[in-house]
């Protein structure tokens, strides 16, 4: 597991929280960053129309037992979650979105980075970002 440390430029990302209640371990996965571009976006200082998705899904909370199953089942088990819920998005620029992402859980950045079939039920609870 690596530390995370503040960005100085915003990076693709899922973005999500590992935490217990009544000696149950869920994990609850809030959504991801992409970077984008469209015509709208478009102007001199922007030629290319790029900007930054703020993904935001709803319910994405489970016991870690099974999204542990899941992700070891399917490989794309939160994508294709994802594509089942509610999204909502958020439309930012480059500066926006590494400001969202350093302060992205509850003013706070990251604890560290953990990709999705690394957690296991040792995992520390904690704030994480997949790569």
């Amino acid at each position: 597991m690596k530390a995370f440390e503040p960005l100085t430029a915003p990076k693709e990302l899922d973005f999500y929280t590992i935490f217990e209640d009544l000696g149950v371990k869920y994990i609850h996965i809030f959504g991801y960053s992409y970077k984008s571009s469209n015509y709208d976006y478009k102007t001199d200082e922007n030629p290319d129309g790029t900007y930054w998705a703020n993904m935001e899904c709803c319910r994405f909370v489970e016991p870690l037992t099974h999204f542990i199953k899941h992700i070891r089942e399917n490989a794309n088990y939160v994508d294709d979650t994802y594509q089942e819920l509610n999204q909502y998005q958020g439309d930012l620029t480059a500066k926006e979105m590494t400001d969202a992402i350093n302060h992205y859980f509850g003013g706070h950045c990251a604890d560290a980075y953990l990709g999705f079939k690394e957690i296991t039920m040792d995992t520390p609870c904690g704030n994480y970002v997949k790569e």
